[in-house]
């Protein structure tokens, strides 16, 4: 792991580069921090370098899409969230781009299905 110092205003931000292990896949972790806690830019690469998620956390939660991507780079999911839970729509494609899955979630319970 490696830390980069970061100053936004009165706030000190830290950097973390990491490496981690999905699915016997190496993937890259750049994540931003906040007095020790998730805050900010999460991001996940894989091995080719191409994006796997990307999301945004506020204090340790994640909070609003995270967006998830195929080694080719289409997107893969859409997940709505809101304070750390699935809130919204949750979206899943296919490799070529076509959406496959389309349920709709409040407070990390899934309420329906379209497809």
């Amino acid at each position: 792991s490696t830390f980069n110092k970061i100053e936004k205003g009165d706030n000190v931000y830290y950097r973390n580069m990491s490496f981690i292990t999905i699915d016997k896949q190496k993937r890259c972790v750049l994540t931003e921090y906040l007095n020790r806690r998730k805050h900010g830019n999460y991001v996940e690469y894989y091995d080719n370098g191409s994006i796997a998620k990307k999301c945004h956390y506020q204090h340790d939660k994640i909070q609003g899409l995270i967006k998830e991507y195929h080694m080719n780079g289409r997107i893969k999911r859409y997940i709505e969230m809101k304070n750390g839970v699935l809130n919204g729509y949750y979206r899943e494609y296919n490799y070529h781009g076509q959406l496959i899955l389309t349920m709709y979630a409040n407070n990390d319970k899934f309420i329906n299905t379209d497809k």
